[in-house]
């Protein structure tokens, strides 16, 4: 069935979680900056030939509407999946200041080095929704052409945030404002809060609490840990249209010409931003439906 993009963001913004149709083997990953973040594999995976990891938006977590529904998908065709949660987004808080953000590739690359390792003779695909979807694009330029190594065959995302820079100024203001901005603050804050206890010479917790729009929280919350200048350095560092050329496997990137985070001016262009190399198709819908 047909579901607009934006409802299905809604119901984990809101934390709807429905019920699963598929059973997981949880993990908890250590990472090299001694922090962690936690995995689920479908049942499926040993077996499987091919496997999907599966990355989901901002503030979401593996059991979320739009990661169950991804799930239940690439199942019906025959994939494994691995359903990552980004740092703090398992109901956990995280060890180290900061957590995850748009261009925060550390953990993935992680993630695909074990999964690879445990099962060298295994396809490996990517997909990923909104944040999620950039930190695929964006790690997948950073891999280029080593990609192959890894036995990474392609990815598929959606509603990608390629200009982050162009989408702050569209979730600050008007319908995205009003139904999500401040949902995605009060849990961003309250994580904030906790990490200014532990780590108090971070960031200025007091310019977080007093940040009334995603812009001015990235500035004194991701900016600050991640060492960025501020909010704009941050965008355009990490925004995954200038990776796209890089991109060395086939990637679809599905967005809708009407989502209400992102400008439609700032949708990448096939000639300018992916040039001949990279096997990259964008897919613009002129309406936020999908059938899923």
């Amino acid at each position: 069935r047909s579901t607009p993009l934006y409802s299905l963001a809604a119901s984990d913004v809101y934390k709807r979680q429905p019920e699963r149709p598929f059973d997981v083997i949880e993990e908890r990953i250590e990472t090299k900056d001694n922090d962690f973040f936690d995995v689920e594999y479908t049942t499926d995976f040993e077996t499987s030939s091919k496997v999907v990891i599966l990355l989901h938006g901002l503030e979401s977590n593996t059991k979320g509407g739009i990661m169950t529904k991804l799930t239940v998908a690439f199942q019906s065709k025959g994939f494994a999946c691995c359903l990552v949660s980004f740092r703090s987004c398992n109901g956990i808080q995280n060890r180290n200041p900061g957590a995850y953000h748009l261009g925060f590739t550390d953990d993935l690359k992680q993630l695909v080095e074990i999964i690879h390792n445990r099962y060298p003779t295994k396809s490996i695909y990517l997909t990923g929704f909104s944040l999620g979807a950039n930190v695929v694009l964006k790690f997948l330029g950073e891999l280029s052409e080593t990609a192959h190594s890894y036995h990474i065959r392609g990815a598929a995302v959606m509603c990608v945030p390629f200009d982050p820079e162009a989408c702050q100024k569209m979730i600050d203001k008007g319908f995205s404002k009003l139904v999500y901005t401040g949902n995605f603050l009060n849990t961003l804050k309250r994580k904030a809060e906790v990490q200014h206890a532990l780590h108090p010479t971070s960031f200025d917790l007091n310019a977080v609490l007093s940040a009334t729009t995603m812009g001015e929280f990235d500035n004194a919350f991701i900016a600050k840990i991640y060492g960025f200048k501020d909010n704009i350095d941050y965008y355009r560092q990490t925004g995954a249209k200038r990776w796209l050329r890089h991109i060395r496997v086939p990637t679809i990137a599905m967005n809708a010409r009407d989502d209400p985070f992102f400008d439609e001016k700032a949708l990448p262009c096939a000639v300018q931003d992916v040039g001949d190399l990279a096997p990259v198709r964008m897919i613009y819908h002129e309406l936020s439906l999908i059938h899923i």
